[in-house]
């Protein structure tokens, strides 16, 4: 888009993702046992799932999404055939504080959640569900770290930059956007 108006753009990730603490879980906890829903709050979280999801054999799940990027991260396992797995929820506005507002109950009965989240996420997501009655089962599949090198070509065309664009919290804590040269 930028190219389009004569915007010359630089992109440098400055933060990677790695294994969280429960990464390893995952799949097993997937195979294991059932839940009325699987929490997913972005794109990198959806594929960790997806992953641990085959790894499991592809139990029927359902499945919580906030925004239509993490939607997106879905789209080829919805249109196959198979369907065990239904994004069936998608908060009205997208935020973990309107998705624990809004995450259907199913009811009277108790409903569990199976949240694969960062490490750093907060605890707003699980809070929220449980005070209105949710189990939540979380599990740290991933964290974001800084990157360990930047091409230093790539750095001094960084900060030459007039403008610098930030992606995400992650984003901000780490120090890496989008630099418009």
């Amino acid at each position: 888009m930028q190219a389009k108006h004569g915007i010359s753009c630089l992109e440098l990730p400055l933060i990677q993702h790695t294994q969280g603490p429960d990464s390893d879980k995952l799949s097993s906890v997937l195979s294991d046992r059932l839940f009325d829903w699987i929490v997913i709050t972005s794109p990198e979280a959806g594929s960790i799932f997806l992953e641990a999801w085959m790894e499991a054999g592809t139990p029927n799940v359902k499945v919580g999404v906030v925004g239509a990027g993490t939607t997106n991260i879905f789209a080829e396992i919805m249109q196959s055939s198979e369907r065990s797995l239904d994004v069936a929820f998608s908060p009205s506005k997208a935020t973990g504080k309107v998705l624990a507002l809004e995450l259907p109950n199913n009811g009277n009965k108790r409903c569990t959640v199976l949240y694969p989240a960062s490490a750093n996420a907060s605890c707003e997501i699980e809070k929220g569900l449980c005070n209105r009655g949710f189990e939540v089962v979380r599990l740290n599949t991933y964290t974001t770290v800084p990157v360990g090198h930047v091409d230093e070509m790539v750095l001094k065309q960084a900060i030459s930059a007039p403008v610098v664009a930030v992606a995400s919290p992650s984003a901000v804590r780490y120090g890496v956007g989008y630099i418009f040269i």
